[in-house]
This record gives structure tokens, C-alpha cells and sequence, in this order.
């Protein structure tokens, strides 16, 4: 089971009470920059230790689901509309063969729970 969760507008207690109620066994993070963000909890490397010793959840990193730089600042910036976002988003999924990516690294994890 694949689940989505965020850590804005949230404390630890509520992010790390929602991994533990639905059982996670992996936390994967798809940040692209996963060391500065608001919520001291979810910066690396603590998010990975609270994980583990709170959730009993693995921790791991994997940007190839996350946008680049060429699509993020444009968009930040707002040089680009989500619909331009969406599209060069999608062109990079596929340039990334993202399905063949997640059948072969995530697929293979069926009996467990990500978040």
C-alpha cells in the first residue's frame, strides 16, 4: 500500500502518530531538497532518525520523483502556470521512465507499507 502524507501546517506529534496508526515500513522521502525546510522535524538527517525510533519506519531518499531545478524555480517564480509545471513535470516522469522505475525498486515491496 502506497499512502502520501505532508509535514506543512503539521507537528511532529501528528506526522509521526499518522506513519505509526497506518503502519509504515518505509518513509520515502521525494524531496529534492530534503535539509532545509520549515518544520525542524522533517529536515535529514533527523527525519530519518525520529522515523526509526518513533514510527519504527525505514527511512530513504529518492529524488527520481522529484522536479528538477529547470522545473521548480520557474514555477516558484512564477515564471510558469501549474498546468506548465504539470506538463514539464510529466515529460520529465517519462523521460525518467518512472513506471519501469517503480515496478523494479518499489514493486518488489508489495508487503509493505509506504509512505
Amino acid at each position: 500500500m502506497i499512502y502520501t502524507i505532508g509535514f506543512t501546517q503539521t507537528t511532529a506529534q501528528q506526522f509521526f502518530e499518522r506513519l505509526i496508526k497506518n503502519k509504515i515500513d518505509l518513509l520515502l522521502d521525494i524531496r529534492l531538497n530534503n535539509k532545509s525546510q520549515l518544520a525542524g522535524f522533517a529536515k535529514y538527517p533527523d527525519i530519518a532518525w525520529f522515523s526509526e525510533r518513533i514510527a519504527n519506519a525505514k527511512y530513504k531518499h529518492d529524488i527520481k520523483f522529484a522536479p528538477d531545478e529547470s522545473i521548480l524555480k520557474p514555477y516558484k517564480k512564477n515564471e510558469i502556470s501549474w498546468k506548465e509545471y504539470e506538463r514539464r513535470f510529466h515529460a520529465l516522469m517519462e523521460k525518467r521512465k518512472i513506471d519501469s522505475y517503480i515496478e523494479s525498486n518499489y514493486l518488489p515491496l508489495r508487503e509493505t507499507n509506504i509512505c
